[in-house]
C-alpha cells in the first residue's frame, strides 16, 4: 500500500529520502508538487552535492544520468524520446503516466525540446549543474545551450560521429572544437576529410582522446592542445613532426604533458631521431599511473629523453604508434610536508596537530610493495598525479654501504629515488613503519594497495589494521613456476578486499581452482593467466565490471551463463570481456537464449578510467526485466555489454500523478494510443 511519506516527521521524511536511489527520487517528485517541493528542499542550491550529473543526447534519445560519488555507477533517471519510438513499445499506463525501462521515459513530438526539458527538471529538483555531456553529431546544439545555462565548466565531454560521409562533417566537428570546453576529459570521434585542419586551440584539461580518424592531428595541434594526456588514433604525423614536438618539448614546451599516444593509420612509423635531442636507447621499466583514475600502463625499454630542466621522459615506438611517458615533473606538497616532517619533533607535532583537526582528508594513500621495495604514495585529489612521499629499502641496495650501527633508530635516511628513503636489514619491517608513519602524520587509512608475491603479509596487515576497506587493490606475479603458486593466489582471493579495482596477474598451475566470491567491487581484471576462470567465479563474482585474459571458457558455459543472466542473475553486470588463449572460439548460442544478429552501435563508458569502448554490431539478448545487452564475439574474444541497468525501489508504490496528461490517438478499431505527453 501507498507510503504516507508527506505526513510523517520532517526527521523521518529525511531519513527515508536518504535512503532513495536518485531515479527513485526523480519517479516519487512527479506524484505530486508537494512531494516535489519535499525533494527539492532536501537538495537546497549552494549545499555542497558530491553528486554528478550527465546529461546524453545520441542516437535521437536524450536521457539524464546521476553518478552519487566517485566510486558509485551512473544510474539513468529520466529519459526522452521521439513519439515514433513508441511503435512496438509495450508500456504501462499508470493514472495516465507512462513508464518504461524501469525509469521515466517522456515522449515527445520534438525529442530536441524534451531533452532540454528533462535536463532542466532534474538539475532544479536536485539543485546541482551538468558535470558531463555525451552528444552526436544531431546533439551538438547542446554545447551552446549548457554554456549558456551554467557558469561552471564541463568536467567530461564526449562527441560521437554515428554517420560517415556527411556533407557538413568538417564545419561540424570545427564548431565542436572551438567550442566545447571540459576540465577532465574530451573524446572526440569524427569522419572528417582528407582536407580538414583545426587551426584553434584546445584546454587545459586532463585528457584528449582523439578516438579514430586522428589523420588530421598536426604538429601545431600538439603544440595547442593543453592537455595532461593526449592520445590520438589513425594519426598520419611523421618522423620529423615528432622530432619537431620531442625539440619543443625539450626546450619547455607542453610542460603540463604526461603522456602523448600516438596510434598510426599506416603501420609504417619508423623512428629516427635527431642527435640534437640526445635521445638514448634503455632498458627502464615505469609504471604509468593514469590521471584521475590510478589505471596503469607498464613503460618498459626504448628511449630516454631529458628537458632543459632536468625532467624526463620514456619514449617507445614501433610501427604502430609512439609513446611519451613523463616522469616526475616536480616535487609535490604532500612530499615536501612528509620530508619537512623530518627536521624536528616540533615541526612533525605541528603538522600532525594540522591534519588532525582537517578530518576527513581527501587525500589518497597508496602502499607500495614491489620487488622489494616498498613505499608510500599520496594524491591530494581524485584527478592529482600519485607521488611517492617516503620509501624503504633493504641495506644492501646503498651506493655506499654503510655499518647498521651508524643508523639513528636502526635505519638510514638518504634522498633516493626522488624521494626520503628509509634503508633497514628488514625491508618488510621498513613498509611497515613508513606507511604506519604517513598514516599518523596525516591521519588517513589506506587507500590502496599494489604488491608482489613475495608481499602477501600485507593483505593481513592493512585488513587488522583499518576498518575502511581498500578502495584499490593490485597483486602482480615476479616470477614464473612458483611452487606454491596455487596456495598464494588463493590467499589473496579469499582475503583480499577492495571496493571499486581488483587486479591479479599470477602464474598458477592448469589444475587450480578457486570455489570462493569475490566482491563487491566496481572492476575485476584478471590480467593475464586467467585459464582458471571457470563458470562458477563468472557467476559468483560480484563485479560490475569483469575483463579476464588467457580465458578457456567454452561456447557451453557462455550459453550457461547467459541463461543465468537472463533470469536475472551478476543483475550488477555491466561489461564481460573475455580474451580467449586460444583462438579458436566459435560462436553458437543456444536457441532458447533468443539472441538476435543487431547493427546497434553503442559507446560502453569503463567505470575505473572513463575511457570509452564502442561495441557495433554482434547480436542483442534481452534480460526477462527488459534490459538489454549487445554481445560482440569472434576467434579471440567475448564480449558482453549490457544497457539501461536501473533501479526502481519502492517509490513505485506512490500515487503517481494526474496532472500529467497524455494525447491519444484512435486506431481503427477504436482503441486508444499514445501519441505525446505534456504538463
Amino acid at each position: 500500500m501507498p507510503f504516507p511519506i508527506l505526513r510523517t516527521p520532517s526527521v523521518v521524511q529525511s531519513e527515508i529520502i536518504s535512503l532513495l536511489e536518485p531515479n527513485e527520487i526523480v519517479t516519487a517528485s512527479v506524484c505530486s508538487k508537494n512531494l516535489k517541493h519535499l525533494f527539492k528542499s532536501n537538495f537546497p542550491r549552494g549545499k555542497p552535492l558530491a553528486w554528478r550529473l550527465t546529461m546524453t543526447d545520441m542516437n535521437s534519445c536524450g536521457r539524464v544520468d546521476i553518478e552519487t560519488s566517485d566510486d558509485g555507477e551512473q544510474i539513468t533517471v529520466i529519459s526522452a524520446e521521439h513519439t515514433s519510438e513508441l511503435k512496438g513499445h509495450e508500456l504501462k499506463y499508470i493514472n495516465r503516466y507512462k513508464r518504461a525501462k524501469k525509469c521515466p521515459v517522456l515522449f515527445f513530438n520534438d525529442q530536441v525540446l524534451g531533452t532540454k526539458w528533462i535536463v532542466k527538471y532534474v538539475t532544479d529538483l536536485f539543485s546541482i549543474d551538468i558535470s558531463s555531456l555525451f552528444v552526436d553529431r544531431n546533439g551538438t546544439w547542446a554545447i551552446d545551450w549548457v554554456h549558456k545555462r551554467q557558469g561552471k565548466i564541463l568536467y567530461d565531454f564526449g562527441w560521437l560521429e554515428t554517420t560517415k560521409g556527411n556533407s557538413d562533417a568538417d564545419k561540424t566537428v570545427d564548431y565542436v572544437l572551438r567550442n566545447v570546453r571540459a576540465s577532465n576529459y574530451c573524446a572526440i570521434e569524427a569522419s572528417v576529410s582528407d582536407n580538414f585542419k583545426f587551426e584553434g586551440k584546445l584546454g587545459p584539461m586532463r585528457q584528449l582522446y582523439i578516438h579514430s580518424n586522428g589523420h588530421w592531428i598536426t604538429l601545431n595541434n600538439l603544440i595547442n592542445f593543453n592537455s595532461i594526456e593526449i592520445t590520438v588514433r589513425g594519426s598520419r604525423l611523421s618522423i620529423s613532426d615528432l622530432n619537431s614536438f620531442l625539440r619543443h618539448w625539450r626546450a619547455g614546451g607542453s610542460s603540463r604533458l604526461k603522456w602523448l599516444q600516438v596510434n598510426f593509420e599506416k603501420h609504417t612509423f619508423q623512428e629516427k631521431f635527431d642527435e640534437d635531442l640526445e635521445v638514448v636507447e634503455t632498458d627502464e621499466e615505469k609504471v604509468y599511473h593514469r590521471s584521475g583514475y590510478g589505471f596503469e600502463r607498464v613503460v618498459h625499454g626504448g628511449y630516454s629523453i631529458q628537458r632543459a630542466d632536468g625532467v624526463k621522459a620514456l619514449i617507445q615506438c614501433d610501427p604502430k604508434q609512439f609513446i611519451l611517458a613523463t616522469w616526475h615533473e616536480r616535487a609535490m606538497g604532500s612530499q615536501q610536508l612528509v620530508t619537512a616532517s623530518f627536521c624536528s619533533k616540533n615541526v612533525k607535532h605541528l603538522l600532525k596537530r594540522h591534519y588532525e583537526q582537517r578530518k576527513p582528508l581527501e587525500w589518497r594513500l597508496f602502499m607500495i610493495d614491489y620487488k622489494s621495495w616498498g613505499r608510500v604514495d599520496i594524491k591530494t585529489s581524485k584527478d592529482e598525479e600519485q607521488i611517492t612521499v617516503l620509501s624503504a629499502d633493504n641495506l644492501s641496495e646503498l651506493n655506499e654501504p654503510i655499518p647498521i650501527s651508524h643508523a639513528s633508530n636502526g635505519y638510514i635516511t638518504t634522498f633516493e629515488y626522488n624521494c626520503l628513503t628509509w634503508f633497514m636489514k628488514d625491508q618488510v619491517l621498513g613498509t611497515k613503519m613508513i606507511v604506519d608513519y604517513v598514516r599518523d602524520l596525516f591521519s588517513i587509512d589506506i587507500f590502496g594497495v599494489i604488491l608482489d608475491r613475495n608481499r602477501t603479509w600485507a593483505i593481513d596487515w592493512v585488513n587488522n589494521r583499518q576498518e575502511k576497506i581498500l578502495h584499490d587493490f593490485v597483486w602482480y606475479k615476479t616470477a614464473e613456476c612458483n611452487l606454491d603458486a596455487d596456495e598464494i593466489l588463493d590467499y589473496v582471493l579469499r582475503n583480499a578486499r577492495a571496493s571499486n579495482y581488483c587486479c591479479i596477474e599470477a602464474s598458477v598451475s592448469d589444475n587450480f581452482k578457486f570455489d570462493g566470491k569475490l566482491g563487491p567491487m566496481r572492476e575485476l581484471y584478471i590480467r593475464s593467466n586467467g585459464h582458471w576462470i571457470t563458470l562458477n567465479n563468472i557467476i559468483n563474482f560480484d563485479s560490475i565490471e569483469i575483463v579476464v585474459r588467457e580465458s578457456r571458457i567454452s561456447v557451453s558455459d557462455l550459453n550457461l551463463f547467459l541463461r543465468h543472466w537472463r533470469a536475472g542473475g551478476s543483475s550488477r553486470l555491466k561489461l564481460l570481456h573475455l580474451y580467449f588463449e586460444k583462438h579458436t572460439f566459435q560462436e553458437k548460442f543456444d536457441e532458447d537464449l533468443e539472441v538476435v544478429k543487431t547493427n546497434e552501435e553503442r559507446v560502453y563508458r569503463r567505470s575505473c578510467d572513463g575511457a570509452e569502448m564502442i561495441v557495433y554490431g554482434g547480436y542483442s539478448i534481452q534480460r526477462t526485466d527488459g534490459v538489454k545487452a549487445l554481445i560482440q564475439c569472434d576467434l579471440r574474444e567475448f564480449i558482453l555489454a549490457v544497457w539501461a541497468c536501473f533501479f526502481f525501489g519502492y517509490c513505485c508504490l506512490l500515487k503517481l500523478p494526474t496532472e500529467w496528461e497524455v494525447g491519444y490517438r484512435k486506431n481503427d478499431d477504436g482503441s486508444k494510443e499514445t501519441e505525446g505527453m505534456r504538463e
